[in-house]
Formats: structure tokens, C-alpha cells, sequence
């Protein structure tokens, strides 16, 4: 607590922590309200500092409270009773000698007088100036205490270090003299020129003297430190600028244009006088900165902007160029696989009657010729009705990689085989060029099919007769190097540049061969899809070459969209289909099973389904339902022992079908096969997803349809079978025993361990499962793929395709032992679907086939 004054009935108390006020006029003194005024951050009406060194009233009523730091803050609200007090504040910004102010003294003129540490100020309130007296005018050096001064008989009793000190304030005054200020001398570019600039009226600068100093001084002897100067170049700027006894002006990179130098000081007193000097001052330009360069400078913009309007415009018109042409494209591409969609019927129901009777009916030669003919052309217009539908998938990114370990050679002989027919017709030498006898590599082989098919095809549209078609295949760094070199009619070096776009075909060019203008560019599409490349180099009237480059390694593929590995650990699905049509493989059924035996077909189409009722009608009793609906009412009404259904159809569709069969319990076990023409990958695993046994695609083989539907009633039979002599055993007391699985394994850890008996769980599960693939495995265990292979391959030393046949192999062996279960009924539930496989299989790894391993276990017993 420094000081305490009474103010208006308000006592306010001056401490270091801040301006306290509070009301004289109470009653209780426990309930005084007290009031405190800080400075507050960034609000100037606020204390300017804390420390509170005195507060005073003079004759006029103002109060003035004077702070250690903070200069003199002057009491501008009325109401002091509150912590928002209002003030205005005054340092050495607005002429205060010191902000250390220790106290404020008013004589006998009014006048008021603040007194620092070692000087005195005369203030003048109602301008808000200062008078400063330091030691000079004191004539001696003194130290201020904070002792209240005191006014005895007009004189000031001031109180210092050393004593009191009295001062007569009317003998205090400060000089009026009017120095004359006088150019000193002139800097240019930081050199010091010899030029006399003080006779001078007008200085001219050339382009290069932009940067300048000026120097000045004020003609006043009697104490020149004391003299302040201000200066500023009008034109340039209108702020003065104090430099207190800084006598020089610093311009620097100076614009061109007409300025005036203006110059004014204090005396030696400190007083400021009317004694401004002046100099003019040209800076002359460059030409890039005179008025023919700023004309230049406008008609550069306005041919700029038209240039950059032009280029929008014409960006626009091609954006909507190329929208257009998209468009054209969709709709080509929607009308196209509108048509495929109704193509699959009528393509089905020629293809399935014409191999029916090619397979089962004697037919003369020129019969069989043509109704060959028939079918291979069937076989194309599906192709190119794929081709289309494929187009449509990788437009809507729905296009996916189905890899698995392929031999090329074999691939590529495959597809070259329905071209040999053709090569011999038009007598052309065709032949595969390869370094190596087997090339093994991670591809899809639908999609390679498709690439190379494309690529002959043309190569034999464009060649003439007698001439050589050679495809060249070789490896290098991991990488399959595949070229299909003719002696056709070549390509023109303008059409190589669009030959891979969409719908762009050689009719333009006067070559008069049918094509849809598709084929090169779904070439490219699955080419890039494989991440690989594809090149043309064509001569005309010499032949083209076309080159692709594909990665043979998962490595390229991993971690990539759209793309899924499988697992070979059954025979292809053409291997199946000849394998279960095979008659020596399929049980018959007899009389009495035909007439237990219901099948319910479920087709809207009346002519598919008379085809289905003419090949079925002769093995099972036949139901027909037109859709969903009737073939849901049906299959409740006379719970058929199988389904098949399409997908497609009014009224309730054979997915929705589907849902409510298995939601029925009492026909809920009905196997259920789907047909449609939908053949892509998301439509099938829609359809499994909702429980049924297979998904046939359109046109379908009838030799094969009726083989699945044979093999899947004889396992659902067999495992009938099972279940029922299992339930039996158990209700004995009896239960075949079943040995943990556990291959030999290095020194596991604590988590190892646990991801292996989380593997044996999922194999466990997933025995009898044949669709089971590496990445469905690892979704199980909630991984990635590539951390599961070498996770797994790092603990036990197998890959998981080895290790799930191994699995299996060892399960089968197990089972074989217990001497319950024939080979068949092994194999099915180890998720083996062909047994022959199995027992190929079960050999290699035993030496012996699954049946003499059952005879010698019974020997030894």
C-alpha cells in the first residue's frame, strides 16, 4: 500500500498490485465492496501499469495517478466505484521526460509539475504537453526521492537524495532560437559523393541511384546532442519521422517520380521551431517504367487474357468433345450389353441342343460338319459377347484378376489349336517359338485367353493366303515376353497412334473385314489390368508385330485392387466336368430313384425351359415354375429333392427365391442350382452368399449340368449316409476319434502358438470345404494375405497351399484308418470334389493309393 486519497466519497488506495477503490460511506464494515483497476493486455483506457506511486487532485478536480513504469494516468469516469475505470495515459510518446514518475506537485500559476527521478516536467493538462528540465536547467545533477513536495510562499520544496531542494518555477523557461538547418552532404549507392547539395534546389537521380542518404544539421552550438530532427520525402510518404539526434534520411530503392525532401529540428532547448528545410528530388525512370511501358505492359494483358480465354474456350469445347464421345461410347456400350444380356438365351438354347446332339445322336458326315460349324460359330459369338460385357466390367472398375500357377506354354497351345483348322484352309505356316518347354506364372487365364485370342484373330484377318504367322514366347527378369508377328497387310504409322481406342477398326482404310472395333482395345484394358504392356510395330504391305509383356511374379500383384489368388488344390473346372460326366465315375440312379427323385426348374423363358424339362424329363420327375414366386409355392408344395432356378424373372427374382427357401425350414436343405447370363465374379459370390449349391452361367453345357446335378445329389446322399452312422456310433457310445494335426515346427513363442491353434481351428472348420482359398483362409484369421503366407511359411516352413493338402492328406489318412468310410466318402470331406484327384494326390504322398492303404492297415490289424 503506497498512498491513500479521498476522491468524490471514493477512497482509493495506490499499491503495487493495482488501483483499489472503495466507498467512505458504510455501515457495516465486514460488508465493503472494494474495487480494483489493473492494467489490463491490449486496452489502452486501462491502468498502463501496476506499481501505483501516487495519486493526485488538482485545483481543476482532476485526479492523476502516477505509476512506477507506466507515466501519468489521468481519471476520466465519474464512477470510481467500479473495476473499469477509465483513464488516459501519458509517456514519453506524448513528450514525458521519464515513465518513472514518483509524484505531481501544482504551483501557485496552476501549473503542474511532474517530478521523475532525475528530471522535472511542466504539464500542461489541457493540451496534453510537456516541458522537460533535466540537469541542465537545474544547474546541478540531483535525485528525486518520493517525498511529497510541497508549494511554501510560490516556490517548490522538492525532496532529493541529498536534501530538500527549493526551486522557483517562474525562473524556469526554455530557449526560442530558430536554428538553420544546412545539408552536410549526400550519399548515393552507399558512396560518399563531393557534390555541394546544400546550394542545391533540385536533385536529379539517374535509374541506377535508387538508394540514397542525406545528410543535416541544425545550426544551434549551445548543445547540438540535444537537438531532435524529423524529416520525410513528400510524395513518398506523409508521416513525419523522429529521429531524435539522428542527422541523416535513408531511402532506399526509391520509385521513379517528382518528391520534396522536408527537414525540421528542435533547438538546443528541445523546443520545435518553424525552421523547415526543403529539397526537391527526381528520380528518373527506366523505360520499362515510363508511360510507353505501362501501355506496352496493358496490351501484353489484354493479348494475354485473349490467349487464356481462348485456351478455356477451346479446353471447354474439347472437354465437351470428349464428354460426347464418352457418352456415344456408354450408350454404344449400354446398347451392346443390353443385346449380350438377351444374346445368352438364344445362344443357349442353340448351343446346348446342337451338343446335345453332336454328343449323344449318330448324324451323317456332312451332318456333323455342319452342325459343327454350328457350334463353333455359337462359341464365337459368345466370345465376342464376353468381349462386350467385359468392356462393361472394367468400365465400371468391377473387372477382377483371377491368378493362380499356370503353365504358359500349355495355355498358349490351347488357344493356338482353334486356329489350326484356319491356318490350314489358307495354307499359312503358324508356329510357336519358344525358348523353353514350360513357363510357369502367375496369370488369369480367362483374361490371357482373351489377349491372345484377339491378337491371332487379327493377325489371320489381315494376313493373306501363303504366307507366316509366328508367336514368339520367352522370359526375361520375371517378366513373360509374348509376340505375334505376321506378314499381313500392315498398318499405316497414322492409325498406330489410335489403334487401341475404342470402336476404331481398318474398314476406313479400305480393308473389307468384319470387325466390332473392340478387340485391340480390351486387348490393352486386360494387358495394363496384368500390369503389363503392349506394343504395335507395322510396316505397310509388310506386317505388324504386336508385343506384350506381362509379370509372371504374385509379387507384382500383391497389395493391388480387384485382384485374388487361387488355390489349385483341385483338377480345373474342365477337368471336373469330364471327370463327373464320365459314366464309369457316376453313379447311376436307378428305376426306383427316379421315381423319388423331383427336380424343380424355375425359367421364364418358355423355350429354355422346355430344353431343361427334354434333358432332365428322362432321370427325374419334372416340376415347372415360371417364376419366383410360383417356383417358391412349388417348392413348398412338393419339396423337390433339388432346384434350378434363373436368376432374372417377374414377380420375384431367383436371389429373393433363394432367401426365402432358406428361411423355410422345411425345405431349406433343397440343393439349389442358379443359371444366368450374369457370369461375372461379384454375381456368383452374391449368389453363394445366399446358400446355393452352384452358380452355371449362360449358355451352359447340358452334358455338364447334368453331371453336377448327379455328383451334388450322390454327395448329399453320401453325407446323409454319414450323418446317419455317425449319429448311430454316438447313440453306441462309439465316435470316431480324431488326432490333433500338428506338423513338426521349430521353437514357437507364445503368440506363435496362438496363431497356430487359430489356424488348426480355421482348418478344422474349413476340412470339407473344396471352394477354400488362401485369402478366404486369412480373412478368417483376420489378416492380410501376405502377412498370413509368411507368417505362416516362417513358422512351419509351408506355404498355405502346402499346408492345407498337407492338412487334408493327413486328415484322409486318419480317416482311412478308422476303416469306416470308402475313398469317395474320404475325399468329400477333406474337400477333395474329384476322387481320382485325391487318390493321385494321397499317393504322392504315401506311396500308395488311398485303397491299398486301407488294405494293408486291415492286413496289419
Amino acid at each position: 500500500m503506497r498512498i491513500i486519497k479521498e476522491v468524490d466519497k471514493a477512497l482509493l488506495v495506490g499499491t503495487t498490485e493495482g488501483l483499489l477503490s472503495m466507498c467512505t460511506e458504510f455501515k457495516d464494515a465486514q460488508k465493503i465492496n472494494f474495487y480494483q483497476n489493473i492494467r489490463r493486455q491490449n486496452i489502452t483506457s486501462s491502468l498502463c501499469s501496476n506499481d501505483v506511486t501516487s495519486i493526485y487532485t488538482d485545483s481543476r478536480g482532476q485526479t492523476f495517478v502516477l505509476t512506477f513504469t507506466g507515466g501519468v494516468n489521468q481519471i476520466v469516469s465519474r464512477n470510481l466505484l467500479t473495476n473499469n475505470i477509465q483513464f488516459k495515459t501519458y509517456t514519453r510518446q506524448n513528450g514525458l521526460f521519464s515513465d518513472l514518475v514518483l509524484s505531481m506537485v501544482e504551483d501557485p500559476q496552476r501549473n503542474l509539475w511532474v517530478i521523475s527521478e532525475d528530471a522535472l516536467s511542466k504539464f500542461n493538462a489541457a493540451n496534453g504537453t510537456f516541458d522537460n528540465y533535466d540537469k541542465r536547467y537545474l544547474q546541478k545533477e540531483v535525485y528525486f526521492s518520493e517525498a511529497i513536495p510541497v508549494v511554501w510562499h510560490g516556490h517548490l520544496m522538492l525532496g532529493t537524495e541529498g536534501g530538500v531542494m527549493e526551486m522557483n518555477p517562474a525562473l524556469l523557461s526554455k530557449s526560442k532560437y530558430i536554428p538553420r538547418i544546412a545539408f552536410t552532404g549526400l550519399k548515393i549507392q552507399g558512396v560518399q559523393e563531393s557534390l555541394d547539395i546544400d546550394d542545391l534546389k533540385e536533385l536529379e537521380l539517374q535509374p541506377s541511384q535508387r538508394n540514397v542518404t542525406f545528410q543535416f544539421a541544425a545550426l544551434d552550438y549551445i548543445d547540438p546532442s540535444a537537438i531532435q530532427y524529423a524529416y520525410r520525402l513528400k510524395g513518398l510518404e506523409e508521416q513525419w519521422n523522429e529521429v531524435d539526434n539522428n542527422r541523416s534520411a535513408n531511402y532506399i530503392n526509391l520509385p521513379p517520380g517528382e518528391y520534396e525532401l522536408q527537414i525540421r529540428s528542435t533547438n538546443s532547448d528541445g523546443v520545435w521551431t518553424d525552421n523547415m528545410r526543403t529539397l526537391s528530388v527526381v528520380v528518373i525512370p527506366t523505360f520499362w517504367e515510363t508511360y510507353w511501358a505501362w501501355a506496352l505492359y496493358v496490351f501484353l494483358f489484354i493479348l494475354f487474357t485473349t490467349a487464356i480465354v481462348y485456351t478455356i474456350l477451346y479446353i471447354y469445347r474439347l472437354h465437351n468433345q470428349i464428354n460426347l464421345e464418352h457418352q456415344l461410347s456408354n450408350i454404344k456400350l449400354r446398347f451392346f450389353t443390353d443385346i449380350s444380356h438377351e444374346l445368352r438365351t438364344p445362344l443357349t438354347l442353340i448351343s446346348s441342343p446342337v451338343t446335345e446332339v453332336l454328343e449323344h445322336e449318330s448324324l451323317s458326315p456332312t451332318a456333323r460338319k455342319h452342325l459343327t460349324l454350328i457350334h463353333k460359330n455359337t462359341e464365337r459369338m459368345l466370345r465376342l459377347v464376353n468381349q462386350i460385357l467385359d468392356f462393361r466390367k472394367i468400365e465400371n472398375r468391377k473387372m477382377k484378376l483371377l491368378l493362380e500357377r499356370t503353365d504358359v506354354i500349355i495355355l498358349l497351345e490351347r488357344v493356338m489349336d482353334n486356329f489350326r483348322l484356319i491356318a490350314e484352309e489358307k495354307h499359312i505356316d503358324f508356329r510357336l517359338h519358344s525358348q523353353t518347354d514350360n513357363i510357369s506364372g502367375w496369370i488369369d487365364q480367362d483374361k490371357f485367353e482373351k489377349v491372345m485370342f484377339n491378337l491371332i484373330s487379327n493377325a489371320f484377318k489381315y494376313t493373306p493366303d501363303h504366307k507366316s504367322i509366328a508367336v514368339w514366347v520367352s522370359v526375361k527378369d520375371e517378366t513373360l515376353v509374348l509376340s505375334v508377328k505376321d506378314e499381313g497387310i500392315g498398318i499405316d504409322l497414322k492409325k498406330q497412334q489410335s489403334l487401341f481406342q475404342r470402336f476404331e477398326t481398318l474398314v476406313r482404310y479400305n480393308i473389307l473385314q468384319p470387325s466390332s472395333g473392340i478387340g485391340l482395345s480390351l486387348v490393352r484394358e486386360l494387358v495394363e489390368l496384368h500390369q503389363g504392356s503392349i506394343e504395335v510395330n507395322s510396316q505397310p504391305d509388310v506386317g505388324s508385330e504386336f508385343l506384350v509383356t506381362l509379370p509372371l511374379s504374385h509379387r507384382a500383384y500383391e497389395g493391388k485392387e480387384n485382384t485374388e489368388f487361387i488355390v489349385n488344390d483341385s483338377l480345373s473346372t474342365e477337368q471336373q466336368e469330364a471327370a463327373e460326366a464320365c459314366p464309369d465315375t457316376c453313379t447311376e440312379v436307378d428305376d426306383q430313384e427316379k421315381e423319388l427323385v423331383s427336380v424343380l426348374i424355375v425359367e421364364d423363358n418358355s423355350e429354355l425351359r422346355t430344353f431343361l424339362y427334354d434333358i432332365l424329363s428322362e432321370t427325374y420327375k419334372v416340376i415347372e415354375a415360371t417364376n419366383g414366386q410360383e417356383g417358391l409355392q412349388q417348392a413348398v408344395q412338393y419339396m423337390p429333392d433339388f432346384i434350378i432356378s434363373d436368376i432374372m424373372m417377374p414377380m420375384m427374382d431367383g436371389l429373393d427365391m433363394v432367401k426365402a427357401i432358406k428361411c423355410n425350414r422345411d425345405i431349406c436343405h433343397i440343393p439349389i442350382i442358379l443359371l444366368s447370363a450374369k457370369s461375372s465374379l461379384d454375381d456368383r459370390i452374391s449368389g453363394l452368399e445366399q446358400g446355393i449349391d452352384d452358380y452355371v452361367t449362360k449358355p451352359f453345357s447340358s452334358t455338364y449340368l447334368k453331371a453336377r446335378i448327379k455328383s451334388l445329389l450322390n454327395q448329399r446322399k453320401q453325407l446323409q449316409e454319414l450323418y446317419l452312422k455317425q449319429w448311430s456310433e454316438r447313440k453306441l457310445g462309439h465316435s470316431i476319434p480324431v488326432v490333433p494335426i500338428e506338423p513338426p515346427q521349430p521353437e514357437i513363442v507364445c503368440f506363435d502358438e496362438l496363431f497356430m491353434q487359430q489356424v488348426m481351428e480355421v482348418m478344422e472348420k474349413q476340412m470339407d470345404n473344396s471352394e477354400l482359398t488362401v485369402d478366404r483362409f486369412a480373412q478368417e484369421l483376420a489378416m492380410g494375405r501376405t502377412v498370413f503366407y509368411q507368417k505362416l511359411k516362417a513358422i512351419i516352413g509351408l506355404s498355405p497351399v502346402d499346408f492345407i493338402r498337407e492338412m487334408r492328406i493327413k486328415r484322409a489318412k486318419q480317416l482311412m484308418e478308422s476303416g469306416e468310410y470308402n475313398v469317395s466318402s474320404v475325399a468329400y470331406m477333406t474337400g477333395f470334389n474329384d476322387p481320382k484327384y485325391f487318390s493321385k494326390c494321397f499317393k504322392k504322398q504315401f506311396g500308395m493309393s488311398p485303397s491299398e492303404y486301407g488294405k494293408e492297415r486291415k492286413q496289419n490289424d
